[in-house]
């Protein structure tokens, strides 16, 4: 097998920087963080955002939220949307959708087959 890098129109090998799990509880300072150097650079950086935020038992939500049965709104967190419009109007991220709540039943996604009856009628 032959792997070969396509140059995209200007003759150099394109990439993408992609953040997934952005949601409620993301801290702006660490998207600052991570990813001031590329943004310097006027690197884009795709943020794949869930909307609503389920507080399950992951490392994307707090120890004190975790398992509460409660759901967030990317919406609430006032500073991240901010944060979002701003680098969007500085073209230097776009948004990608990566699920609507990140909730797991019965060990599989909701994007999975038995999953998406879930959410049409709970959602």
């Amino acid at each position: 097998m032959v792997i070969e890098i396509l140059l995209g129109p200007k003759g150099k090998a394109p990439f993408l920087l992609r953040d997934d799990d952005t949601n409620f509880f993301t801290a702006t300072n660490m998207l600052d963080c991570v990813y001031s150097n590329a943004w310097k650079r006027r690197f884009k950086v795709s943020l794949s955002v869930i909307s609503f935020q389920k507080s399950i038992d992951d490392i994307l939500v707090p120890p004190s939220e975790r398992k509460t049965g409660r759901s967030y709104s990317i919406i609430g967190n006032n500073q991240l949307i901010e944060f979002i419009k701003k680098k969007l109007s500085n073209e230097l991220i776009e948004i990608l959708r990566h699920g609507f709540s990140h909730t797991i039943i019965n060990r599989k996604g909701e994007f999975a087959d038995s999953f998406l009856p879930y959410i049409l009628i709970y959602g």
